[in-house]
């Protein structure tokens, strides 16, 4: 079951983000930071972090 989580990021970031959603295709930005936290996730598995 999906989880929903709502945050606050400064306005640089949002407008980081978005200039990132359009250069990869006008992709929403939830999908762009799901991707974001997947990769990190992923990476922190493979250090043995997580």
């Amino acid at each position: 079951m999906d989880k929903q989580i709502t945050m606050k990021i400064p306005e640089e970031m949002y407008q980081d983000l978005r200039e990132i959603a359009t250069k990869k295709g006008d992709i929403p930005l939830g999908k762009l930071i799901r991707r974001a936290l997947d990769d990190y996730i992923r990476k922190n598995k493979m250090k043995g972090v997580l």
